[in-house]
């Protein structure tokens, strides 16, 4: 309240305390304690809900953010405006890996401007640079979430996603039904204890070639092995050209990888 509300009593308890009585300055006392409680309480709770961000006031947390992918400025346009189309030969030299992330149970180098950049269908990447970094950004990341991966109830639409229309495709997409429903018994996963080593690569026009090295650790040994992917340039992204009706790429044993382009100590050893 303001000082023309004041009584003349109480205007005197306040500046003339001497002229009080023993009660009534006890009383003036307690009355002025209670009164500076007040106010401070006061204060603090203004100044929670005037520091409070905007249109958070007497609501809970703020939300957490969420992280997106902020592209560089010599990246050039393409699906998600992340994708660099500039043809880089890797054919002897290994790209820069910037880190290799988990992925489908497995791990995948991460190649600047190679992709992925589309919106994932049913956890299947897409949206892939068309030059030999994208084509082998788009096997590595197929070789784990695919060929290697076990089935789950998206992956029918995620094989028409990225395959090649065809007979092939067709089959493929009957199969992961036929796993599905438990009359097909799945292909064993040994993401789990294989890592990618290194690569061959060919880009002739709109077909790419990608041989995946890999070694699988079984038990006590070492086991390298080599996995062939045939992808082609279709509707503005790489789509897998199947082996057959039962499988997207062609896997075997080989005896070392001194034939291929090998991924650097230090990224290889951080994929096992």
């Amino acid at each position: 309240m303001g000082l023309k509300s004041f009584s003349r009593s109480q205007y005197d308890a306040v500046a003339h305390p001497e002229k009080m009585d023993g009660g009534q300055l006890s009383r003036t006392r307690w009355a002025l304690v209670v009164l500076g409680v007040v106010l401070v309480a006061g204060a603090v709770i203004l100044a929670v809900l005037t520091n409070q961000p905007q249109g958070q006031k007497g609501a809970g947390p703020a939300p957490v953010p969420t992280i997106s992918y902020s592209p560089s400025t010599d990246d050039t346009a393409g699906a998600g405006g992340c994708l660099d189309n500039t043809p880089k030969d890797i054919t002897t030299t290994a790209p820069t890996v910037q880190q290799w992330v988990a992925q489908a149970s497995g791990q995948v180098p991460v190649i600047k401007g190679a992709g992925p950049c589309g919106k994932p269908v049913s956890g299947v990447d897409t949206g892939f640079a068309k030059t030999q970094t994208g084509a082998l950004s788009a096997a590595a990341h197929w070789f784990w979430e695919l060929a290697s991966g076990s089935v789950n109830s998206g992956t029918p639409e995620a094989i028409r996603a990225v395959t090649v229309a065809g007979s092939d495709r067709d089959a493929l997409e009957v199969q992961a039904k036929r796993i599905l429903s438990g009359a097909q018994s799945p292909g064993t996963d040994y993401r789990s204890i294989t890592h990618l080593a290194g690569y061959r690569i060919q880009l002739q026009g709109d077909v790419a070639l990608i041989d995946l090295g890999f070694v699988s650790q079984v038990g006590t040994d070492k086991i390298n092995g080599t996995t062939r992917f045939t992808l082609r340039w279709e509707s503005s992204d790489w789509k897998i050209v199947p082996v057959g009706p039962d499988d997207f790429a062609h896997g075997t044993k080989v005896s070392d990888l001194s034939q291929y382009v090998l991924f650097s100590a230090e990224a290889s050893n951080a994929a096992r």
